[in-house]
């Protein structure tokens, strides 16, 4: 070899180019054009699938949020698998409700913040049946799953989303 080590990109690198490819393939544009492109009528399904991906972005943080007050619920409070994740619940539909207010669903008409927080908590707890349908079941019933609630987290969380969009798009955010 003449001394130099290969190269291999590091995860964050390939991580941030993937998220820049998608945004690009969704939106049609590319990061640091935005002033040189002239704003045109985005079609319906581009305009769905960006909110989607935006909308996924907060889920991340809720997901956090939600594991988070999950793994505090069980470990400091002394609540069960269950009991905690429906504990975890509302912390989750709060975060999420103010990331999508403000960054996915920015342009939708406007609506006092109280109504909306409960209109989006009603889609919510709506979309409970789905979300911790599938969490309560996975714990319940799988052993590694029990052990590692995040896991079962993670599966009801999936279960959930896409009602829990297009419900929020439609009912809450009338985007």
């Amino acid at each position: 070899m003449d001394g130099k080590e290969p190269f291999i990109p590091s995860f964050r690198k390939i991580f941030l180019r993937a998220l820049a490819c998608a945004k690009e393939y969704l939106c049609g544009i590319r990061f640091g054009s935005f002033a040189a492109k002239e704003q045109t009528q985005i079609p319906y399904w581009r305009k769905t699938a960006h909110q989607f991906f935006k909308f996924g972005v907060v889920g991340v943080v809720g997901f956090i949020v939600d594991t988070a007050m999950l793994y505090f619920g069980i470990n400091a409070l002394g609540l069960g698998r269950i009991a905690a994740g429906m504990f975890s619940f509302p912390f989750s539909v709060t975060s999420t409700w103010i990331g999508n207010r403000l960054y996915t669903f920015r342009d939708a008409p406007p609506m006092p913040p109280a109504k909306q927080l409960a209109k989006f908590a009603f889609v919510c707890a709506i979309g409970i049946v789905f979300n911790r349908g599938t969490y309560s079941l996975l714990v319940s019933t799988i052993p590694f799953v029990y052990d590692y609630p995040v896991i079962g987290l993670l599966g009801g969380t999936a279960a959930g989303m896409f009602f829990n969009f297009f419900a929020s798009r439609k009912h809450v955010f009338g985007a």
